[in-house]
């Protein structure tokens, strides 16, 4: 049994110590952006899975998408974010990598008035 425990606690203490000197602090980061829409209806496409997208009530005339990120080992990027006639393209706000995390949530605002829909279902504005 000693044999099976030495490479456990081996691994373990690694990681550990790995995560010790990388700092292993989250860091919070918001990027926004603001496009111009004259429609009165949106789709927005989210490639996300785990970062939901809110709808909320805005000025007229104008479509504001927000992120806000959480990430450890990992760096939040500035999405690659688009909007096209009445479709929206919402980017990865986190870097590639395997080692790390980063989880977040959009904040679209729309005019008020606007259908939404998310990823093809209809979604409430708020």
């Amino acid at each position: 049994m000693s044999v099976i425990r030495k490479p456990i606690l081996a691994l373990t203490l690694l990681v550990l110590g790995t995560g010790l000197l990388t700092g292993c602090s989250s860091t919070e980061h918001t990027e926004q952006t603001t496009f111009d829409f004259p429609a009165r209806s949106l789709q927005v496409n989210n490639p996300n899975a785990n970062m939901p997208v809110q709808v909320v009530s805005g000025p007229q005339g104008k479509v504001s998408v927000s992120v806000t990120t959480t990430s450890v080992g990992k760096d939040a990027t500035t999405p690659a974010w688009s909007l096209s006639g009445a479709e929206l393209e919402l980017g990865s706000p986190c870097s590639k990598g395997y080692v790390g995390m980063c989880e977040g949530s959009y904040t679209v605002t729309v005019p008020s008035g606007t259908s939404v829909t998310v990823n093809g279902n209809a979604t409430p504005v708020g």
